[in-house]
């Protein structure tokens, strides 16, 4: 099974099949989706603005979904920022009995700052997180292992699921 993630505001053309993740602009909101052979399981509207979007005013519910050996949680870009998001994300993934955890960031980052380094927040640590960029000028995507730090790989393999990361850069 595939796990593909892609970009915030993602134009392209899904494959409908295995599992997708990514951000597109629904009814003036930046909508972070999950689907399942092509069939939406979980969404949420981006909490915060990035000046495109339409700010939710629904209380936020962590989107969690679980695949075999992997549970993956969505944060739509700078909601990552923000810790009424990532905070209760983050739990609810621990909970999971899961052996593999994963944090998918469907993003527009523009800000070089975000993500710098080889290695992510501390408070990341014990989850894979995967970067979905899709601003070329902004931080590279990228995949973390589990301790936070940076792969050169834009996939991984985790049991039987193999995570592809579709950012730009």
């Amino acid at each position: 099974m595939n796990i593909r993630i892609y970009p915030e505001y993602f134009q392209g053309q899904l494959c409908s099949r295995d599992v997708e993740i990514y951000g597109d602009s629904t009814d003036g909101f930046s909508r972070m989706k999950l689907q399942l052979h092509g069939e939406i399981q979980c969404y949420y509207d981006k909490i915060n603005s990035d000046g495109n979007n339409t700010p939710s005013e629904n209380t936020f519910e962590p989107c969690i979904f679980e695949i075999e050996s992997v549970a993956v949680g969505l944060i739509c870009c700078m909601d990552i920022n923000d810790p009424q998001v990532y905070v209760p994300v983050i739990d609810d993934l621990m909970e999971f009995k899961c052996e593999n955890k994963v944090l998918a960031i469907s993003a527009f980052m523009t800000d070089r700052s975000w993500f710098s380094g080889d290695s992510v927040a501390s408070y990341l640590s014990g989850l894979y997180v995967v970067l979905a960029n899709g601003c070329g000028l902004g931080p590279k995507s990228f995949i973390t292992d589990a301790k936070g730090n940076k792969l050169s790989s834009s996939d991984i393999t985790l049991g039987n699921v193999s995570i592809i990361n579709y950012g730009v850069t």
